[in-house]
């Protein structure tokens, strides 16, 4: 009988030893690293606001789409209990079809499913799925006892949530204000985009409260005969709404984008509303603000005078640039970095024409036709720029003097003035 050989066995124990170290090893690098991820997961919540307060803090991690439970004093027994998770969507058509009935998602889990114990503190990261939520509910729940198939809740709690894809939406609309300056600065700052026809209200640092009150909204058109008949009457259109329907709170701001009409808005007046008392039927206004806003039709208009001139020489260069448009008999000034006030002058503008014969009688002893006028019968300033189209007479011109003055009582002063000669045919002969 051969005896086993000893120097075998003891290379055999050696080798069964490493390896039981090597195990012991990576076990412990891969829990060092899982502890790791929860503490990531856990530092991410940072300083944000949980949805839910309570047993199991709970947070949303919209960028990651993750649902976070965090309890900072953490007892072993704190984690057996089984929880429960449900989630109403925004539509019942994103959930599967067993689930359809009952209009919300189980996705109940154990502890060990999605968390970790560590620190005394336990963290849970549950991956949300793609559709829309609209409300959570979850909790804790154990069985009445071992030979029970009932479970009791431990805790419970619900919140309401909004959906990432509406909150993606207000977030674009809240950027694309960006630099804008609002039509009207106050409780709510007040935009207009134009291209896409909406009015935005925002609020920087916005508390639930202030979305209470009603809106009111009243535009004034440009032809009253744009209005519903009901509305004619009263001069302007009624579109008083409440936060709900055209507002999200989010990150401490509150952002409302409202589809205007189609019409041409010359005036849009808005604010916040609440009732006198609970009895009564009186309201009484938070605050109002006014303003005059330029019709979307306008601004096109001389935006297109303004894409005209492209490339063309000016006949004159100076505060303002002026062109002429002989096919449209138009004389066109602009000034690119224009401010308000270079609006507030009068316009001088001197023709003289060809034959002294078609001037008027009264302008005959001066030989030009004076067509002074103020900016906002023939001009419009938008984008800070400022542009001019104005009408030229019929009969041939062979000088221009335009330029700006202000009067002061009888004496007049000029802010600047220039004058060119030119052979300009009339429309009538062209």
């Amino acid at each position: 009988m051969k005896l086993p050989n000893f120097l075998d066995w003891r290379i055999s124990l050696t080798a069964f030893v490493a390896l039981i170290i090597a195990f012991a090893l990576i076990w412990a690098r891969v829990s060092t690293n899982w502890e790791r991820g929860f503490l990531s997961v856990y530092e991410s919540v940072g300083d944000y606001t949980p949805i839910m307060s309570g047993f199991f803090d709970v947070y949303v991690d919209e960028d990651r789409g993750w649902l976070i439970y965090v309890r900072e004093a953490c007892e072993r027994d704190d984690t057996r209990p089984g929880f429960s998770l449900h989630l109403i969507p925004r539509d019942i058509n994103d959930l599967p079809e067993s689930r359809k009935q009952s209009g919300f998602d189980n996705l109940d889990f154990e502890f060990a499913e999605h968390g970790l114990r560590f620190d005394n503190k336990c963290v849970i990261q549950v991956n949300l799925p793609d559709y829309d939520i609209i409300r959570i509910r979850t909790g804790q729940y154990a069985k009445v006892s071992d030979e029970s198939d009932e479970f009791f809740p431990i805790w419970v709690q619900g919140a309401s949530v909004t959906p990432i894809s509406q909150k993606r939406e207000f977030l674009s609309v809240y950027e694309s204000v960006g630099d804008d300056t609002p039509i009207m600065s106050g409780f709510f700052d007040v935009y207009v985009d134009e291209d896409r026809g909406w009015l935005i209200y925002v609020r920087e640092a916005c508390e639930r409260d202030d979305t209470r009150p009603g809106f009111s909204l009243h535009l004034i058109p440009r032809d009253i005969n744009d209005l519903p008949e009901s509305r004619k009457q009263s001069g302007f259109d009624n579109l008083d709404f409440e936060f709900a329907e055209h507002g999200l709170r989010f990150d401490n701001k509150c952002v409302i984008q409202v589809n205007l009409p189609d019409y041409d808005i010359i005036r849009i007046r808005t604010g916040q509303y609440a009732k006198v008392s609970d009895e009564s039927d009186e309201f009484f206004p938070i605050w109002v603000q006014g303003a005059s806003v330029t019709p979307i039709s306008q601004k096109r208009e001389f935006l297109s005078v303004y894409e005209s001139v492209g490339d063309d020489t000016p006949i004159i260069r100076g505060f303002f640039d002026v062109y002429i448009d002989e096919g449209r008999g138009w004389l066109i000034y602009v000034r690119e970095e224009c401010e308000r006030d270079d609006t507030q002058s009068r316009f001088l503008l001197h023709l003289t024409p060809r034959d002294i014969n078609e001037l008027p009688e009264s302008h005959d002893q001066f030989r030009f036709d004076n067509l002074d006028f103020e900016f906002a019968e023939h001009g419009l300033r938008f984008g800070n720029k400022c542009v001019i189209q104005f009408d030229l007479p019929d009969y041939d011109i062979i000088r221009i003097r335009t330029g700006q003055y202000v009067q002061i009582g009888d004496e007049f002063s000029q802010v600047w003035t220039e004058e060119t000669p030119i052979a300009l045919t009339g429309q009538s002969e062209q």
